[in-house]
């Protein structure tokens, strides 16, 4: 029975997803609040109908909300846990559920004050996988213990849909040694994150085609180029060499705000530091002129009110493209003070 709900997001920005998380809960009408719980944490306590309801109620990690990395259901608190004794406790306290589980997790969330805790977790979850039952891909149901500090944690379990693809929302990606700059992971990670496996699949194929707006050096650009995509890159700055030499770039030195390709292509995608809203509304008339089916676009947010501003640029698309309009948006590990954005039209998901 799941007795709290457990939200990670990036340090710093618990006021914004408490403010998200608020919003998201009064539209629903539920009469309950999160808490914080520490450094990129926060809690929804309630009655276990309550907790059981908000669970089904959330569907899917990429459209539910911006700022939660991780979405899990706590099974049980943990506390003054005494060291040499933590893995015994909390297999007793797992056995209370038999729930079968895929895969098995411990980890802290990501903060100054608990990564230190990192080689603890480590050798926990070692320990857990030698001695849990654990069945690969055979259900939709992960454990994960999250340690809030060296003596205190959390057991709870994450689903398929509501979870993040990757435990904690951390991906672990590498940075490529040919990729022109580190901006490059945030696009490799939103493809992860934002399109299911067999969205991938179907929307990103070798011989697409793909405008980058705000291309210089060429990070967003490496990650078409590294799956077969042609790509114009529009920017007034140098391109990566590299980049050039693989066949698959053109580059004009442009106005990324009136740029326009002589035909459609599959993807624009854009990573200029300009206004938000300014971003959000040259992708939907993109968009709405059918020069592109999708869009990923990065949103640089203003210090405080992001959720605000995020709720703008949205009812921009919204405005624009009604009833068809598919928007996902994170704020991915790679992420800094910014958001990603994927913004589509139904009809391309189908």
């Amino acid at each position: 029975m799941i007795n709290a709900l457990l939200f990670l997001t990036r340090p710093g920005f618990e006021p914004d997803l408490h403010t998200e998380l608020g919003a998201w809960l009064s539209e629903r009408d539920v009469a309950v609040a999160p808490v914080d719980t520490g450094p990129g944490a926060l809690m929804i306590r309630g009655t276990p109908g309550q907790m059981q309801a908000i669970w089904q109620r959330w569907r899917d990690w990429r459209t539910e909300s911006v700022f939660t990395r991780e979405f899990l259901g706590v099974l049980t608190e943990l506390s003054a846990l005494e060291r040499g004794a933590r893995v015994e406790a909390l297999l007793a306290a797992w056995a209370a559920h038999e729930t079968p589980i895929s895969d098995v997790f411990v980890y802290a969330p990501d903060a100054d004050s608990t990564r230190l805790l990192l080689p603890m977790t480590k050798s926990i979850e070692n320990s857990l996988r030698a001695k849990l039952t654990i069945t690969p891909e055979a259900y939709d149901t992960t454990l994960h213990i999250v340690f809030l500090s060296s003596d205190h944690c959390l057991v709870c379990i994450g689903h398929q849909h509501k979870s993040a693809p990757a435990p904690g929302g951390i991906p672990r990606l590498k940075f490529p040694p040919a990729a022109p700059s580190r901006s490059t992971l945030k696009l490799d990670e939103a493809f992860l994150c934002l399109l299911s496996h067999a969205e991938r699949a179907r929307w990103i194929e070798r011989g697409m085609t793909a405008v980058d707006l705000g291309a210089s050096p060429g990070g967003w650009s490496y990650q078409l180029v590294r799956r077969g995509i042609s790509v114009i890159a529009i920017d007034n700055g140098a391109m990566s060499d590299t980049l050039m030499r693989s066949g698959l770039v053109q580059h004009f030195r442009e106005d990324g705000f009136r740029y326009k390709p002589k035909r459609p292509v599959d993807w624009l995608v854009c990573d200029m530091v300009e206004q938000p809203q300014k971003v959000a509304a040259l992708a939907v008339q993109w968009l709405l002129e059918k020069r592109c089916k999708f869009a990923i676009v990065n949103l640089k947010l203003p210090m405080k009110k992001r959720f605000a501003e995020l709720q703008k640029c949205r009812a921009i698309a919204a405005a624009q493209l009604e009833a068809s309009l598919v928007w996902r948006c994170k704020q991915l590990y790679h992420d800094r003070e910014e958001v990603t954005v994927l913004i589509t039209r139904s009809e391309y998901l189908r």
